[in-house]
């Protein structure tokens, strides 16, 4: 029964926004002398919205009680909502028993009153800064980011279990929302459970069993309208609740075969691409290129170039030559009107050299240029040093070096260079771009002795 009464907050709490913010506009409109309006009217109008106001800060009570958001927001919101109230109910008594000169000013103070408990509120089910652009444009993003080296000798918990928690799971149960009173953005609060005192470890834990359950049940968790664990994130999740749910361990103290361990590296490197995919956004130019020659665009893709523009109603293209047979000058030739449009460009597999990376080292706006398996070399790449928004490179299977690769290190948005089967020895650049040549190694693990 508390439980229903928390939940009807939510319909309650619009109710004394709407009424008594209206009640503050008649006010000061019948000050002005805009309208005419009659007392019994306006009093009528406080009552409803002080009632309202009431019973939204008791029902804000029994919400608070189950899902035990953090104390000082819980706190600062439900004593703005008492303040909002007794103002609200101060206002309708001046209204009803006298005409005092300073009412107006009293349902100025309850409109921002309103204002200030609206927006502690919109912080506390959204998060702080809500309404700041700069915040909405950093939303967090469902796709967990890992940071694994080594991965028979990195921690279970700590570098692989909690990025995807971090993803999934702590907006709805992190320090911000506390949703069934249960957090677990680390060990000692998983370890404490939520209000249901279930257990939420092992096999048959509570977070097993949340998981497993299908999408149209409302305790599935994540819940339906959040973003999903991918198959293998539920894998992974289900390998190490069944072993103990240690919080603690390597992966190579854990039973884990040489094929889980490629499982787990599968699950970090795809949740790396989806990042990274999702990152580019934020590299694009600011700079708007203005309309595209669509006549060129044409021409473009009846030589069988793959064009798409690079967002909704935007001016910039990513081209795509996997269906190009012969790649000649003349074909090339075709991107001059607009290499200023161009952000993502894949040449994988074609017969460029260093003659074409003249008219690509042009292209100011290239964010992303796969170059694998190609004919280019040293001097070729080293033309792309004046691209100041390439943010990825992939040179695999080219003969490009640690001289060539070196000439980049000045980019100021280049983060990643992929070179496997190439001339280049070095891990990474003095500006700190990292270069990944694959050729990844797993240690043995004890587990793959078998003794005759």
């Amino acid at each position: 029964m508390i439980d229903f009464l928390g939940r009807t907050h939510l319909l309650l709490l619009h109710l004394p926004i709407g009424i008594l913010l209206l009640g503050f506009t008649i006010e000061w409109a019948r000050h002005f002398k805009w309208i005419t309006i009659s007392k019994s009217a306006l009093s009528l109008a406080y009552f409803i919205g002080a009632l309202s106001a009431i019973f939204a800060c008791l029902s804000g009570y029994f919400l608070s009680e189950g899902y035990n958001y953090t104390d000082e927001e819980t706190y600062n919101h439900f004593w703005a909502g008492i303040v909002t109230a007794v103002l609200a109910t101060s206002i309708f008594m001046v209204n009803v028993w006298t005409q005092s000169p300073y009412q107006k000013w009293l349902a100025l103070g309850l409109a921002i009153s309103v204002a200030v408990t609206g927006h502690l509120g919109g912080s506390l089910t959204h998060g702080e800064g809500f309404l700041n652009p700069a915040t909405m444009a950093e939303e967090k993003s469902s796709t967990p980011v890992f940071d694994v080296e080594d991965i028979p000798n990195a921690q279970v918990f700590d570098d692989i279990i909690f990025p995807v928690l971090d993803a999934k799971c702590i907006s709805c149960h992190g320090p911000n929302k506390i949703k069934g009173k249960l957090r677990m953005d680390s060990p000692d609060f998983i370890l404490a459970g939520g209000k249901s005192g279930d257990d939420l470890m092992g096999q048959n834990g509570a977070i097993q069993t949340r998981i497993d359950l299908p999408i149209s049940n409302d305790k599935h968790m994540p819940p339906k309208n959040k973003t999903q664990l991918t198959e293998d994130e539920n894998i992974i999740i289900s390998w190490w609740l069944a072993n103990g749910g240690s919080f603690d361990s390597k992966v190579n103290e854990i039973n884990a075969s040489p094929d889980f361990i490629m499982q787990i590296e599968k699950m970090i490197r795809t949740s790396s691409a989806q990042s990274h995919e999702a990152n580019i956004a934020a590299f694009l130019p600011e700079e708007d290129p203005g309309p595209i020659d669509e006549e060129a665009l044409i021409k473009i893709k009846a030589s069988n170039i793959v064009a798409l523009p690079a967002g909704e109603e935007s001016n910039f293209v990513e081209l795509n030559f996997v269906n190009v047979e012969n790649l000649d000058a003349e074909l090339f030739s075709q991107l001059d009107p607009i290499l200023n449009h161009i952000t993502r460009l894949q040449l994988s597999d074609q017969d460029v050299t260093d003659e074409h990376m003249k008219s690509i080292s042009r292209m100011k706006n290239l964010v992303k240029l796969y170059l694998d398996n190609t004919k280019i070399t040293d001097q070729g790449i080293s033309l792309l040093k004046d691209i100041p928004y390439l943010n990825y490179l992939n040179v695999n299977g080219t003969q490009v070096s640690d001289a060539g690769i070196s000439s980049l290190s000045s980019l100021p948005q280049l983060k990643k260079v992929y070179g496997f089967h190439t001339g280049i020895t070095l891990d990474s650049l003095s500006s700190g771009i990292e270069i990944i040549k694959g050729n990844f190694v797993l240690e043995p693990l004890p587990s793959d002795t078998i003794r005759l």
